[in-house]
């Protein structure tokens, strides 16, 4: 489930100034419940049912909920059609992660100077028909906790927005923990599984540079973009069998 609202205010400031204001508020939810059954000795080979197996069967059920509260906003300026600066901000609390670390803030910003605006005589000669110069520094968080999910007797792999275990599973004829099933007695298994609580969002970090220029009544294009870009703080999944 996704909820967004948000507000935008415009607003000119004089002839030459122009000021766009937007700002608002994201939840995401995510629910999923995983069940999972199996049986092992098929009696009949090739007729997959439960009642087509010898022993007892197993089963498991994988249960998530995870809830993501983003508040966000950008305020852009524009000087005479030609130079323009944006600056944006958003805080994201998301539950997956561990309270000291659940809240965090990632900001940008980026300008551009349309040249041929500016300095009308670049468009003399019929050279130039439009040169601009554009550049921006941008954080940007995110919870990667993986896509493999594990319940039940087996293994079994979804797509999922996090990594998570089984609360608890049956134990079967072949894999009897303290002397259960035994008879008409159930058996069960609790997943020992710990979550690391030093997990922290995943950062990255984005410089660019570049130019955009029009030739000859805009008959050749050019775009030249330099950038770099560093991660912090990535997760990894990763299951030992």
């Amino acid at each position: 489930m996704v909820t967004d609202v948000l507000g935008q205010y415009n607003k000119a400031l004089g002839q030459n100034l122009n000021l766009n204001v937007v700002g608002g508020t994201q939840i995401i939810q995510n629910t999923g419940r995983y069940m999972t059954t199996g049986i092992n000795g098929l009696i009949v080979n090739g007729l997959y049912n439960l009642s087509n197996g010898t022993g007892n069967p197993s089963y498991g059920e994988a249960d998530f909920r995870t809830r993501l509260v983003g508040v966000y906003g950008k305020v852009t300026t524009g000087f005479k059609d030609y130079l323009f600066v944006t600056v944006t901000g958003r805080n994201d609390a998301d539950s997956r992660l561990n309270k000291a670390n659940r809240s965090f803030f990632y900001p940008s910003a980026e300008a551009s100077l349309v040249l041929t605006e500016a300095i009308p005589a670049l468009k003399d000669g019929n050279i130039f028909t439009f040169f601009k110069l554009r550049g921006n520094v941008s954080k940007t968080g995110q919870v990667n906790l993986g896509n493999a999910n594990f319940a039940g007797g087996g293994f079994l792999r979804l797509r999922c927005l996090l990594y998570c275990r089984a609360t608890f599973s049956s134990n079967n004829s072949y894999g009897a923990a303290n002397g259960f099933p035994y008879g008409s007695l159930a058996g069960y298994s609790y997943d020992g599984t710990i979550v690391n609580p030093n997990l922290k969002p995943e950062f990255t970090h984005q410089w660019e540079i570049g130019a955009d220029m029009n030739f000859w009544n805009d008959n050749i294009t050019t775009s030249v973009t330099w950038y770099h870009s560093r991660t912090d703080n990535q997760d990894y999944s990763y299951v030992c069998v």
